[in-house]
């Protein structure tokens, strides 16, 4: 922001000096500012010059060489020099600026802020002297209290930035506290089993439990860094078209049994569907969210629309929900969607409409709010409307239980962190898969260069070659070559290759043993394994 607001005042005073210069026709018009905190040095910020209509900005004056120059500019409103080199207030340029530049006459008006100097708007006749009359000495005063509004919008500008990036350090440190105290919980859960076991390992009944409390432990892991990629915009999405018709029967057919009697539930679809690119899980949790959220704004009961919404001026579908509950302040509206802000209390985590907002953004949408305490709160969930187009057709989901074709199956993994390498080489044993294992990209072309794997299992990021880059090294030898990517990030890339080849697949660290088993099944029923 400081960059884009020097780069706005700038263009201010070009077009400032342009104007001055183009309307006088005169010669040059400058700009000049003090740039230093003693006020000692005035810098030309812009200089634009009629003849050659060229903008430039170069040069500097120590104002101790010219006292009685600052003088005049401290009491008088315009400075008008027609003769520049005999008038006192300016003949101090005499010796050096005036005949560098040929100047005869100058026409001098300060900039002010809170009653001080703070700048100059310059006006110089080159060649042939100028008499200065009434018009153009009042025009030029209204320059320099244009050049002083600049002045303050730049400082506003600044003054926003700071906020708006304290703000944001405040979301952060939310953001990180929320984090810490979740994910200690789940280590508390996970370190605490793993003790138990170490002491009463051999107490069958006791083991099942601690495997089932860690094993939920690892689920509420996963859930929470998936949603922390959700509201940083940065998870996987899977789209397809669906209509606003689909989309509502679906929520509708979700929250039954969820909704307390003591609220009434209207669901308005309309007549016309209207169809939109998306990933109907995720914008099905957004709208499930907010219904939520509005049924614990309606403590003592309801109305609750959920409504499908026509497209706006920007061609923007979606649906709306719209409650009778108690409604958000409006010193609290502007901070719902801030990461762990929340009206609840001890009620809330702060994350939903953070979460919602993220998803709704990876989707090139809007999701808004209008509410007034006591009447209600109305949110609209908006994403691009697009064309209706046919489904070819529906992929048949492999089951991925074929022994002999695992049997046959030769797999490389390549992971550079030992822990994952050692766990993730398990799972595919566990599944049936022969299983090599390479602990850096280089190692793994190494093995593939004896020409003995059917499928790559690669991490996406390492230190010495990323995933894809590896993958695209191999298919020069081995075309047919299969892979799955397995990332903790996002990977714009490798969903480019998913999306391109039938040959590649993509899954989300952390992941289970029948999410691998599956997503390997996947990719081996693309190509007739299974």
């Amino acid at each position: 922001m400081p960059d884009k607001a020097a780069k706005h005042l700038k263009s201010a005073f070009a077009l400032l000096t342009e104007r001055t210069a183009t309307t006088l026709e005169v010669s040059r018009a400058n700009v000049w500012l003090f740039t230093d905190s003693s006020r000692s040095t005035l810098r030309c910020i812009d200089s634009y010059s009629f003849l050659t209509k060229l903008h430039s900005a170069d040069g500097e004056l120590n104002i101790e060489q010219v006292p009685n120059y600052i003088k005049a500019l401290k009491q008088e409103r315009v400075i008008r020099a027609d003769d520049a080199a005999t008038d006192v207030r300016t003949a101090e340029f005499r010796e050096a600026y005036l005949p560098k530049h040929n100047i005869k006459s100058m026409l001098e008006a300060p900039i002010r802020q809170d009653g001080e100097v703070v700048g100059v708007i310059c006006v110089e006749q080159i060649g042939n002297k100028r008499r200065w009359d009434d018009a153009e000495a009042n025009f030029v005063a209204t320059m320099s209290d244009f050049a002083t509004m600049a002045l303050l919008s730049h400082e506003k500008d600044l003054a926003e930035s700071a906020l708006i990036q304290a703000q944001k350090m405040e979301s952060l440190g939310r953001l990180a506290g929320g984090i810490a105290h979740d994910f200690n919980n789940i280590l508390m859960v996970l370190s605490g089993a793993v003790d138990t076991l170490q002491i009463n390992g051999g107490d069958p009944e006791l083991r099942q439990r601690m495997l089932v409390l860690m094993s939920d432990a690892c689920e509420r892991a996963q859930k929470l860094t998936r949603n922390l990629l959700a509201f940083g915009g940065k998870q996987n999405l899977d789209f397809k078209q669906i209509s606003t018709h689909k989309l509502l029967s679906a929520i509708e057919g979700l929250t039954k049994g969820i909704i307390r009697e003591d609220i009434q539930v209207h669901f308005i679809v309309g007549h016309t569907p209207y169809w939109f690119e998306g990933d109907q899980t995720q914008l099905e949790q957004v709208v499930l969210n907010l219904m939520i959220n509005a049924m614990d704004a309606m403590p003592e009961g309801g109305k609750l629309t959920i409504e499908a919404l026509a497209p706006d001026h920007n061609n923007l579908v979606g649906l709306a929900v719209i409650d009778t509950g108690t409604g958000i302040s409006e010193d609290c509206i502007d901070r719902i969607f801030e990461p762990f802000y929340s009206t609840k209390g001890k009620l809330g985590t702060g994350l939903g409409l953070s979460i919602s907002s993220g998803i709704v953004q990876q989707h090139n949408g809007t999701l808004e709010c209008t509410s007034s305490s006591d009447k209600g709160t109305r949110f609209e969930m908006r994403v691009p409307r697009v064309s209706q187009r046919q489904e070819i057709g529906k992929k048949i989901e492999p089951d991925g239980e074929n022994q002999n074709s695992r049997e046959r199956m030769r797999i490389l993994l390549v992971e550079d962190e030992e822990s994952v390498r050692d766990i993730v080489s398990q799972m595919l044993s566990a599944i049936g898969y022969d299983v090599k294992i390479a602990q850096s990209a280089g190692h793994g072309l190494a093995i593939l260069g004896q020409g003995c794997i059917d499928l790559v299992v690669s991490d996406v990021i390492m230190p010495d070659m990323r995933g894809p880059d590896l993958y695209q090294s191999a298919l020069k030898k081995q075309p047919d070559l299969k892979a799955l990517f397995v990332s903790g990030y996002s990977e714009e890339l490798t969903t480019e290759l998913t999306a391109n080849s039938a040959n590649v697949g993509y899954l989300s660290k952390p992941f289970t043993l029948a999410q691998l088993r599956s997503a390997l099944g996947k990719l081996m029923e693309s190509t007739g394994e299974n």
